[in-house]
């Protein structure tokens, strides 16, 4: 019975629930730059390399 005293209630708060959908909308716009920032990378790159005449 001595866990059953010691033993407490705990209560879980869904307030972090309410940040989700911000939190969805920022990831999923800061991947869409990250794709967009490695595109004009590898453009960049493959004109360098048209000039370079390779």
């Amino acid at each position: 019975m001595e866990f059953l005293e010691v033993a407490e209630l705990y209560t879980i708060s869904l307030d972090i629930l309410d940040a989700v959908p911000e939190v969805l909308v920022i990831g999923m716009t800061s991947a869409c730059f990250v794709v967009l920032a490695a595109g004009l990378l590898v453009g960049c790159f493959k004109a360098l390399i048209k000039i370079m005449g390779r």
